[in-house]
């Protein structure tokens, strides 16, 4: 029951990011890049927490392709912690931008797999732990790679609307 709950949360969350990052993508709200930052953190933190709840305390196995994703996830965890604390996100853009997109080919091959299980011979994956396999259901249609992929589409809307300054502050000191 309990795990249930969790992981509908997980799936609430999940969409809320994807609307949090079409308003940030149309800059419908003009966000600082400073806020930009903030918002790269608390997702990818909230990802990497999910993600070990998921395999630490719900004992679900991450499949290889879920690995790739963890892989390209987490590393924007200390990334945008460093800019958030140095107060610099130079570089940041680009690397979550990089990061990004990578790890979102990973989670489209992955919801391919799922969708089409014959792909998966396509791959190489653990036949005890196929990554056609689909273990968490969020909300009867968001699977884990779903959720993946929202993620990081979220973080490449940000890296996009940080593309130009949009407050004062900024324009004076770039």
């Amino acid at each position: 029951m309990l795990d249930t709950i969790i992981v509908d949360f997980t799936g609430i969350a999940t969409l809320l990011t994807a609307i949090a990052g079409v308003v940030v993508a149309t800059k419908t709200i003009p966000l600082s890049r400073f806020h930009l930052n903030l918002l790269i953190f608390a997702v990818s933190f909230g990802c990497l927490v999910g993600s070990l709840y998921m395999s630490n305390v719900l004992k679900l196995l991450p499949c290889e392709l879920c690995w790739w994703q963890r892989i390209f996830i987490y590393p924007l965890v200390p990334l945008s912690a460093v800019a958030l604390y140095k107060k610099n996100t130079s570089n940041l853009f680009t690397n979550v931008t990089t990061l990004s997109v990578i790890g979102l080919c990973f989670s489209l091959i992955n919801i391919y797999v799922q969708s089409v299980p014959e792909a998966s011979t396509l791959i190489v994956c653990d036949p005890n732990n196929p990554c056609s396999a689909i273990d968490v259901i969020a909300l009867n249609f968001l699977t884990l790679p779903m959720m993946s992929a929202i993620a990081f589409l979220f973080f490449l809307a940000c890296a996009w609307a940080a593309r130009t300054p949009v407050d004062r502050m900024e324009t004076t000191h770039e």
